[in-house]
């Protein structure tokens, strides 16, 4: 069975489940094979059970397998099925945490696709809203800060290429949300240094000076200590 593409099912699993209900209830078996991407002229599903594509355990076991083959954008696919079917089953919050770690385990590194760490960082913190007390909520908090991370990483090497290549404005506003977003994080000291030469860059000495002197503040024994400091005598004082 294929399973649809993530976004064609976000867009319209409301309607889809809708739609499933009605076949379900009328006894339309051909309608219902074909919501699942069964071959209706396929002797060899004529007479299949099609209570198993939407059992919860059956759905939920499915899933499992997927994972532990780690096909983890199937697995994520089936875990988002069976919450859309059973959202309120008490292994709902499994599901949940599953999907979660099924986006989260598609991300490799921070200079490809960082779509995977988005989603998970969303399905991990609505998993924090619904099950706040579940036995799966400490690992949670650990990837919500693991998804956190990454994601402050990959704006800040996308912020090191925009240095690199000179376009310091780009590189500026990176940098600039790293510290908004992230700034509780270890990676600020990196980039409170990284903001003060792009700034100097770009001839914005006043911006500069406060990012290197708001670093040697707040980290007084930075690896970029000396760095900051010769940056700074360079740029020189406030009427420089």
């Amino acid at each position: 069975m294929q399973l649809l593409r993530r976004g064609a099912w976000r867009q319209g699993t409301g309607m889809a489940m809708v739609a499933l209900a009605a076949l379900v209830a009328a006894g339309c078996s051909t309608g219902v094979k074909e919501f699942f991407g069964l071959d209706v002229a396929d002797p060899a599903t004529s007479n299949i059970d099609l209570k198993q594509y939407h059992d919860p355990l059956v759905l939920l076991g499915r899933a499992d397998k997927l994972y532990d083959q780690r096909n983890y954008l199937e697995a994520a696919l089936t875990y988002e099925r069976f919450l859309e079917l059973h959202r309120l089953h008490p292994k709902a919050d499994f599901a949940q945490y599953r999907l979660g770690l099924s986006d989260l385990k598609q991300f490799r590194s921070v200079d490809r696709d960082i779509e995977p760490v988005t989603k998970a960082l969303k399905a991990f913190r609505l998993f924090l809203t619904k099950y706040p007390d579940s036995l799966y909520a400490a690992d949670v908090r650990t990837n919500v800060a693991t998804c956190r991370r990454y994601l402050a990483e990959s704006e800040l090497s996308i912020g090191r290429f925009y240095y690199r290549q000179g376009t310091y404005p780009a590189a500026i506003s990176r940098f600039e949300e790293v510290i908004n977003e992230f700034g509780d994080l270890p990676v600020k000291e990196q980039t409170l240094y990284l903001l003060g030469q792009a700034y100097a860059a770009s001839g914005d000495h006043k911006q500069a000076r406060e990012r290197l002197e708001q670093l040697l503040r707040q980290f007084p024994h930075s690896h970029y200590e000396r760095r900051a400091k010769d940056r700074l005598a360079r740029l020189g004082g406030p009427d420089a």
